[in-house]
């Protein structure tokens, strides 16, 4: 596959984007968070906390119980633990930030690639209203890439007729299956921004999806 430079990566950002990466070090029983932050004119790798195996499953739990307090509108759960998220993945790096940045692209590994950034609460709130947390979305404008063959196409902005891509974000009813909003959102942003071909909740079906597979060159499923 094509290999991209950071110094192309940078070179096609603009002054107020950058791009922020997470990955994980599993060293024997240690796991070892790393954050990359590129921007313009600058990049960052930072080194957050070190974990051991049961630290580990505890704060990628936190993500899951985050989108399930949002999901059953508990308040109180959903602002103690969006801000410990906050004060651990996302203050070490916000510190970092240039002042001019105002959108940001979230790559993530697979322990957080559910977490959604832009609702995690910069500071504490005495309030119990969803409508008036301090969310990050007031700071940045957030965007995701799930996988570095996502983060290779936005390099390749003029692309070829025949690269045809479609998009899918299934529902599952049959098998009680609530669909994901967050997955729902990324999917639709990206089958915008390529000028994909969107199917979306029953009309991403099997058959759409071989008719996919017969016409398009890239397929994209979002889905849980």
């Amino acid at each position: 596959g094509e290999i991209v430079s950071l110094k192309e990566i940078q070179d096609k950002l603009k002054a107020n984007e950058a791009i922020i990466s997470y990955n994980f070090l599993h060293y024997q029983n240690v796991f070892i968070p790393y954050i990359k932050l590129i921007e313009k004119n600058k990049i960052k790798i930072i080194r957050v906390k070190e974990m051991d195996n049961d630290d580990f499953v505890a704060e990628t739990f936190l993500s899951k119980s985050l989108n399930k307090a949002l999901k059953d509108n508990n308040v109180k759960l959903f602002k103690k633990e969006s801000h410990i998220l906050y004060k651990n993945y996302f203050e070490p790096i916000e510190n970092e930030l240039s002042k001019n940045i105002t959108h940001l692209e979230i790559i993530s590994d697979a322990e957080f690639s559910d977490l959604p950034f832009e609702v995690l609460l910069f500071k504490d709130s005495k309030s119990n209203d969803f409508r008036k947390l301090p969310y990050l979305a007031h700071k940045y404008n957030f965007s995701y890439s799930l996988s570095s063959s996502i983060t290779k196409l936005n390099n390749k902005r003029k692309r070829k007729i025949s690269d045809r891509m479609a998009v899918f974000s299934p529902t599952f009813d049959e098998k009680k299956l609530s669909q994901l909003d967050i997955s729902r959102k990324r999917a639709k942003t990206i089958s915008e921004y390529y000028k994909a071909t969107f199917f979306d909740g029953k009309h991403a079906n099997i058959k759409s999806f071989k008719t996919g597979l017969e016409n398009n060159k890239i397929l994209s499923v979002f889905s849980h």
